[in-house]
C-alpha cells in the first residue's frame, strides 16, 4: 500500500527576533495608550488581543509549508515486538540511570533479543 506525503500550513516560533517583537508589542494598541481601552467591553478586549497578536505572529512568524513524510508501514510488526521493544528500552533506562556493568549487559542482552525478534518477525512474513 502506498501511501502519499501530505502537508500543512504552520508558523515556526524557531527563528524569531524577540527585541523586534517586543519593539512592535509595545507600539501595539496592546500597549500603547491604556486610558483608550478604558471604556471597552470585555469582548472587545478579546478581539483586540487576538487581531494584535494575529498580527504580530503573522509579522514575525510567516507561515511556512511544512511537508510530512508517511512512513511504510510495517505489518510484521506486531504486539510481540512491541513488547520486546519496551523490555529493551525500560533496560535501556536502567543503565542509563544507574551505569552499572551488570544494567549494560541486560540491555545489550534485550537489544539482541530484540533485534531477532524483528528479524524473525520479518522473514516469517
Amino acid at each position: 500500500m502506498i501511501q502519499s506525503d501530505s502537508s500543512s500550513d504552520t508558523q515556526t516560533h524557531r527563528h524569531i527576533h524577540t527585541h523586534a517583537f517586543a519593539s512592535d508589542l509595545a507600539a501595539s494598541a496592546l500597549c500603547g495608550d491604556l486610558t483608550a481601552l478604558e471604556d471597552k467591553s470585555t469582548d472587545d478586549l478579546a478581539e483586540l488581543y487576538g487581531s494584535e497578536l494575529t498580527w504580530l505572529l503573522d509579522q514575525h512568524c510567516p507561515v511556512v509549508k511544512v511537508r510530512h513524510k508517511v512512513k511504510q508501514s510495517t505489518p510484521w510488526f506486531d504486539a510481540d515486538c512491541r513488547a520486546v521493544r519496551r523490555r529493551a528500552r525500560a533496560a535501556e533506562r536502567r543503565f542509563r540511570r544507574t551505569h552499572a556493568e551488570a544494567d549494560r549487559a541486560a540491555w545489550n542482552k534485550a537489544l539482541k533479543l530484540m533485534h531477532s525478534q524483528y528479524e524473525k518477525k520479518c522473514n516469517n512474513y
